[in-house]
């Protein structure tokens, strides 16, 4: 399993947004 920039750039915008709310 390797995780790229992207998905991690991904997964830091879905936990801000629910930390947002």
């Amino acid at each position: 399993m390797e995780l790229t920039v992207h998905q991690l750039r991904r997964c830091l915008l879905f936990i801000s947004r629910k930390s947002r709310k």
